[in-house]
């Protein structure tokens, strides 16, 4: 760089992720703006009451106050109600949006924050503030003018004795000052309703007639047209219609750049302004005009930094003082920058979209090379899982993972490679494991480019679809199912959509800055970039492998494979293993209350499914670990009577509301007092799927503020009933 970047303004980033805070830091400092930043509402609200920035990036989700309230507080405060405020959070409804706007905030930006996405916001926002602060400087002035507009008239009125005539000339001041006034209000109003129009969540058609309606409205005029370029045929496309004619199809609905009025102001960037359209030689439907009576023609290109967007043009039926000019003017400008926003948001759409479908496969393997394969610079651990190989050989040798490939695929997968840098890899191939299983992958590689446009970079997804090609053989039984597994994602995404969301963000937050600033960072920092995404990966894998168990037990295809155990044996080492796990912050405590069957108490022979018998009192020890305070007991018993296990887990945690009792075994269902508590809401349902495949049950006693205590009761010798 040749200098260091010229401030912009004040940003003032609440997030309660640091990891976000980081990277937002990162991008807002290198454009130019000064960033101060707060993790919690509270402190923010300290701390922008002192700042005063000229801009507030608000998360919405935090411990504490949330932006929602955090928001509202600012906006009663005379200090800071002023100060723009811009929503960011992964909560995606409408009514959400609604919620932040009628709190007084300008925006609404969806997680995954998208950085230009991000900039342009800002800067739009900060221009659309000093636009107001102009306006507000201007109702200033008139007032003031207003002032001394009554003062001339009181002191006219005094002199009505001695002049007549003066008095005459008084009335006429009057008059014109107050259409003056009545003209300046009308306009003060057509730009507010214009501000509304581009501050809306509409399509760019929508938007651009809420636009012209405005001006048709406020002017009088006879109608109003808006076109947008379309630079790659160099046509001016008819957007919206207000006025007389409504239609948007006819001989001006495509104008090419240069030709009739309209192509000239595109062409020469210049506005074309006339109060006597009859006799104008670029107004060339002159019997049309007589008809139509129509005296002034006002027409603006919309451009904003040298960028043609378009042209809006305005007939009216009586001519157009200057001040309407002026305002014309600045409303062309406000419109040309409303364009520009709304299709930088449609392209910020369309750039989500392509790397959500990257992200959503980077549960499966992601992997990075440099341009032409021949180093791996990154390879996740679920390559170990699905080729069962390790990652240190395909660090040594960038070909290693071909060794796997089915013979008579190697040579296929070996040729496409070379189309990887291409972006235009896609191969689906089987690999052969180290027990002889064969699996079927997709291998997908997109290449990025450098801030020159030079590829330097391959980076890649691998996905196991084995099931896909299975279910392609066994389509009309996945179709009888189809039902209940759409049911299951609509919950899914409805109720974990912000423990993807937040993962995701990661991932895409710092994969946007791996490649952004690949070139400054250390390799100590990239690291730490790339472990973001792995961890956020790891939390993606166990909420879809919790997700996958409960799938299985509704679709009744849960294995059972009881085999005889030790359960006293396997209940001791399992609160080991919770112990060490909890790094001894809680005392949990393993207690045998009773003999079965006269057999020492050290040894209570069981015949159960060690993986659901894990499923069941792993998920309930977590749980009181979780919800209990830090150095409380949990207590585990242990009691055999008539067959039968009876286990009990006791915590001194935050217990469970009654009306969340009835529900607690539904999938994603949480209590309401959990709080900031992270947690997904699916343990207890496989909990309680597990026990109902061993034929016994699960039952729960809590009291909030107290603690909570789980009964699971269970055959020791359950053999009738296997499922698959």
């Amino acid at each position: 760089m040749n200098g260091e970047p010229i401030n912009q303004g004040v940003i003032f980033l609440v997030d309660d992720i640091p990891t976000n805070l980081e990277v937002l830091l990162d991008v807002l400092d290198d454009s130019g703006f000064q960033v101060l930043v707060a993790e919690d509402g509270e402190s923010a609200i300290k701390k922008i009451e002192y700042a005063q920035p000229d801009l507030i990036l608000l998360d919405v989700l935090m411990p504490g106050i949330d932006g929602f309230e955090t928001c509202r507080r600012l906006k009663v405060n005379e200090s800071t109600k002023n100060i723009p405020i811009i929503f960011m959070t992964a909560l995606a409804e409408t009514v959400d949006k609604v919620t932040g706007l009628s709190l007084g905030a300008v925006d609404y930006i969806t997680k995954p924050l998208q950085h230009e996405e991000v900039l342009a916001r800002v800067k739009i926002h900060l221009q659309i503030q000093q636009l107001t602060n102009q306006l507000k400087y201007k109702n200033g002035c008139l007032e003031q003018l207003t002032s001394e507009l009554e003062q001339r008239v009181e002191a006219r009125t005094q002199e009505l004795s001695n002049s007549n005539q003066l008095l005459q000339q008084e009335i006429r001041e009057r008059l014109e000052a107050e259409a003056k006034l009545l003209e300046r209000t009308r306009l003060a109003e057509l730009n507010a309703d214009i501000g509304t129009a581009l501050s809306r969540n509409h399509n760019l058609s929508k938007t651009l007639q809420e636009c012209a309606e405005a001006v048709v409205r406020n002017l009088n005029a006879a109608f109003v047209r808006i076109w947008t370029l379309n630079e790659a045929d160099n046509m001016l496309e008819l957007q919206a219609s207000a006025g007389m004619y409504t239609h948007l199809n006819g001989s001006h609905s495509r104008i090419p750049v240069g030709k009739y009025k309209i192509g000239w102001i595109a062409e020469q960037r210049q506005p074309h302004l006339t109060n006597s359209v009859i006799g104008d030689p670029m107004v060339k439907e002159q019997e049309w005009a007589k008809q139509e009576k129509i005296v002034a023609f006002a027409g603006y290109p919309l451009i904003v930094n040298g960028r043609l967007f378009g042209v809006i043009a305005m007939f009216a039926r009586q001519s157009l003082p200057a001040i309407t000019l002026e305002v014309m003017a600045d409303v062309a400008n406000n419109i040309a920058l409303g364009i520009q926003t709304k299709q930088t948001e449609l392209a910020l759409q369309e750039s989500e979209e392509r790397f959500r479908q990257m992200a959503e496969n980077v549960r499966q393997v992601f992997w990075m090379t440099n341009k032409d394969s021949s180093s791996i610079i990154y390879i996740s651990p679920a390559y170990e899982r699905m080729w069962g190989r390790s990652c240190k050989r395909l660090y040594e040798n960038p070909l290693a993972f071909v060794e796997a490939i089915h013979p008579e695929d190697q040579e296929k997968v070996l040729a496409a490679i070379k189309k990887q840098i291409k972006g235009e890899y896609d191969e689906e191939y089987r690999i052969i494991q180290p027990n002889g299983n064969i699996r079927w992958v997709r291998d997908r590689a997109f290449p990025i480019q450098n801030e020159t446009g030079q590829v330097y970079r391959i980076v890649g997804v691998t996905e196991d679809i084995t099931d896909r090609k299975l279910a392609e053989s066994e389509i009309h039984n996945a179709l009888a199912k189809e039902k209940e597994l759409n049911q299951l994602k609509s919950r899914f995404i409805t109720i974990a959509s912000h423990e993807f969301r937040t993962p995701l963000t990661t991932i895409l937050s710092a994969a946007q800055a791996l490649r952004a600033y690949f070139h400054k960072w250390t390799d100590e920092k990239k690291f730490s970039y790339l472990q973001y995404v792995e961890d956020a990966v790891g939390h993606m894998s166990g909420l879809l492998n919790d997700v996958l168990v409960i799938a299985k037990a509704e679709a009744g295809k849960l294995e059972f494979s009881p085999v005889e155990i030790d359960l006293v044996k396997f209940c001791s080492e399992l609160t080991e293993e919770m112990q060490l796990s909890d790094r001894n912050q809680h005392r949990i405590n393993f207690i045998i209350c009773s003999n079965c069957f006269g057999v020492s108490a050290s040894s209570v022979r069981a015949y159960m499914d060690e993986k659901l018998l894990r499923h069941i009192f792993s998920n309930l020890l977590s749980n009181a670990i979780k919800y209990s305070p830090s150095d409380s007991a949990v207590q585990f018993r242990l009691t055999c009577e008539n067959d039968y296990a009876i286990s009990q887990i006791q915590d001194a945690g935050i217990g469970i509301p009654p009306q969340d009792q009835k529900l607690l075994f539904d999938p994603f269902h949480r209590a309401e007092n959990v709080g900031n508590i992270p947690g997904t809401g699916l343990g207890l349902t496989i909990v309680k799927n597990s026990c109902s495949i061993h034929g016994g049950s699960i039952s729960v006693d809590s009291e909030v503020g107290k603690g909570t205590t789980f009964t699971v009761i269970l055959p020791l010798n359950y053999q009738s009933k296997i499922h698959e």
